[in-house]
């Protein structure tokens, strides 16, 4: 089985569409079989960046003598789930069972930043080894889809433009933590 990750329903569905083979026994609110093919999708951020009190509960209430808050590696918890959607350490768990099981994967954020690192720290979650491969999601059309399945490329090419979103997110959270100080 190859599993495809994609960053949102709407985009799973076109990617779905899209695909050789029938349709085989789906969960259309969680994943979608197609061929040799299941695809399923985020909502946002799964993960979210650990908050200083999440390292030490003194960090909860406000010091001046603790500023700068600084850590080697701000981890990532399971982000807090929305109304309305399947609880966010639900889907994690399944996505994490499909990875397993999975032969490979196709990472299909959207073609950006973000959407390079919505999946990918899903996969460094989960301690991911497995071959995966970047769907450009630029062209959402079934032939544009189509057409980006035979231009896919080796995720470690992009990994760069993940980790980008996330020292962005670590400084935002850094000035967030200090300014609120």
């Amino acid at each position: 089985m190859i599993l495809i990750i994609a960053e949102k329903p709407s985009l799973g569905r076109d990617i779905a569409d899209s695909l050789p083979g029938e349709y085989g026994k789906s969960e259309p609110r969680r994943y979608i079989v197609k061929g040799n093919y299941i695809i399923t999708w985020v909502f946002g951020h799964m993960l979210t960046l650990k908050e200083p009190e999440d390292y030490d509960i003194k960090y909860k209430k406000w010091n001046l003598d603790d500023l700068p808050i600084y850590f080697q590696d701000w981890g990532c918890k399971i982000g807090k789930s929305s109304a309305g959607f399947e609880p966010k350490e639900e889907r994690v768990k399944m996505i994490g069972e499909l990875i397993e099981k999975s032969e490979y994967i196709i990472h299909a954020g959207d073609p950006d930043e973000e959407g390079q690192l919505l999946i990918d720290e899903l996969l460094q979650w989960f301690g991911c080894k497995k071959n995966v491969m970047r769907l450009d999601t630029g062209d959402t059309t079934r032939a544009g889809l189509i057409k980006a399945f035979s231009r896919m490329k080796d995720n470690s090419l992009c990994i760069n433009e993940g980790r980008s979103a996330y020292a962005r997110s670590v400084a935002d959270m850094m000035v967030g933590v200090n300014m609120s100080r």
